[in-house]
């Protein structure tokens, strides 16, 4: 941007910016590049609530470092406190605030799980910035532990989460309740694309302004690197093909049983876990008004209905994960002590036993797998300073995946969540997590596979390559896997699809739901403004 632009924005700002760098009296001398609309939001984050849309890596904590400086500088005895999802999130916003803000690092301090309700509660009265995970803070809110009165801003990272029991809500609740002109900062690069969620985030927030940025805004373009997501098809092999016919039939047969609940017409083996789902409402619903002999009606629907569900979980297995996660998931629901009713109908389905028979004889688990590690190794060919990061819905295709790009010589590593799956499938702890990216971060690790919990929080400025192994029907989801790369410099997202498949239906499905969330997004910044 031209000088003479900046200084023209200069004039009213709080935020001074000269030679490409923010000045303000609580942010350290360069800590701070001058981005316009990073001081634009901030601005308006501080005169009133606001909820800000932005792409994945363009600098919303930047956005909150800056409207917390001003409302602290406003406020002297006032507090500034950053909610986010995490433990990881929380320390490296934390971080970020200490390197940033003209204050004594002691005076940003971080509240998680790890510290006492009573412990959290002196440290929140003492400190200036107070970043923490919001389920504890919100018991300690609730119980009247911690006192919300005196915090000038409230930061809410990953907002679209403020929803339904996440402790968000009660807590914003009561800042809204105890502050007397409460001020919220919502961030998110992904609010979602059904009205009624957006609404009640909006709800949960007091209401706030909504800005949004896209990346070809044009005060945003000159700081977005080239984003290039591509798709790869893939077939799948006759054998799979084979297995997949049989557990069809069997889902099939269920689904026509379950024909008088299911809220839609001409539903086949493609049926989606939303309409499935919807089906077991409707069922037990009936079922909690049944009288008499008509129970054992619904009961037998429930039966049906459980079994449905295997068979369809099997299938998105198959079909979009390959042979083994399949036959993992099978073996592994056979060899438990005390099956459901609906598992143990489902195993002794000579249907499913023949496909886990095939399953068990391919000597091949998905297509997919060939084009991953192919994509992976031209990558590191190319590139050999490169990350990638692989993102699996499943720690059983994890697990496959690490095996196969282990085998193939390339050293790669799992980042899964904290609970254990079994002694072969040992969670990680959120230590192990942060080690974990401090060394991929550095470049001790070039490949993590990873499942969910890298979606968010994951803040590695130069990931080359995403490799999502499967398309996801969440916008919201595909959203923060995609800003995973293209940060600081031109990122690349390769995403795998199997011909034929629920695959494609999750892409057309996450297509048509991140277009809807742009459109709803725009109404609700021009609503707000």
């Amino acid at each position: 941007m031209p000088q003479s632009t900046l200084d023209a924005y200069d004039e009213g700002s709080p935020f001074a910016q000269r030679d490409g760098l923010v000045h303000h009296p609580l942010v350290r001398e360069g800590a701070l590049e001058a981005r316009e609309y990073q001081t634009r939001l901030a601005e308006l984050a501080v005169e009133g609530s606001l909820l800000v849309v932005l792409p994945t890596g363009l600098g919303k904590t930047a956005i909150a470092l800056l409207a917390a400086a001003e409302r602290l500088r406003r406020e002297p005895g006032a507090q500034a406190l950053v909610v986010a999802p995490t433990r990881p999130l929380v320390r490296q916003h934390a971080g970020a605030l200490r390197d940033a803000l003209a204050l004594r690092p002691e005076s940003v301090v971080e509240l998680t799980g790890d510290v006492s309700p009573a412990g959290r509660a002196v440290a929140f009265a003492a400190a200036r910035v107070v970043v923490a995970t919001p389920h504890g803070l919100a018991h300690d809110v609730e119980a009247g532990r911690v006192d919300l009165s005196r915090v000038a801003l409230l930061v809410v990272d990953e907002a679209h989460r403020a929803v339904g029991d996440y402790p968000y809500v009660p807590l914003a609740k009561a800042y809204l309740a105890q502050r007397a002109e409460p001020r919220i900062l919502g961030l998110t690069a992904s609010p979602g694309s059904r009205r009624e969620r957006v609404d009640a985030v909006l709800e949960a927030l007091g209401r706030p302004r909504v800005e949004a940025r896209a990346r070809g805004d044009e005060d945003v373009r000159p700081f977005v690197k080239d984003l290039r997501v591509l798709f790869r098809e893939v077939a799948l092999p006759e054998p799979a093909r084979a297995a997949r016919a049989e557990l069809e039939r069997v889902l099939a047969e269920r689904l026509r049983k379950l024909r008088p609940f299911i809220p839609r017409r001409n539903v086949d083996a493609r049926i989606g876990k939303g309409l499935l789902m919807e089906t077991g409402d409707i069922i037990r619903k009936r079922l909690h008004g049944a009288r008499g002999a008509s129970k054992g009606f619904f009961f037998a629907a429930m039966l049906n209905h459980g079994v449905a569900i295997q068979a369809a979980h099997a299938l998105e297995l198959l079909e979009t994960q390959g042979m083994a996660p399949f036959r993992m998931y099978v073996e592994r629901a056979a060899g438990r002590e005390d099956p459901s009713r609906a598992q143990a109908t489902f195993l002794r389905d000579p249907r499913v036993q023949r496909a886990l028979q095939i399953a068990r004889s391919a000597g091949v688990s998905h297509p997919k797998e060939n084009a991953l590690l192919e994509a992976v190794r031209m990558q590191l060919e190319e590139s050999p300073g490169s990350l990638v990061l692989v993102f699996a819905q499943y720690r059983d295709t994890v697990r496959v995946l690490l095996e196969r790009l282990r085998r193939a010589g390339v050293a790669a590593e799992r980042f899964v969540g904290q609970a254990d799956k079994g002694a072969e499938d040992p969670g990680l702890t959120q230590e192990e997590q942060a080690a974990l990216l401090r060394r991929f971060a550095e470049g001790g690790v070039r490949v993590l596979v990873a499942t969910s919990v890298a979606e968010e929080g994951l803040h590695v400025p130069a990931v080359d390559l995403v490799v999502f192994y499967e398309p996801i029907p969440s916008e919201i989801r595909t959203i923060q896997r995609r800003g995973r790369t293209g940060r600081s410099r031109v990122g690349r997202v390769l995403v795998l699809v199997t011909r034929d498949s629920r695959d494609e239906a999750a892409r057309r499905a996450e297509a048509e739901r991140e277009a809807e969330m742009h459109r709803l997004v725009d109404a609700l910044r021009d609503a707000t403004a």
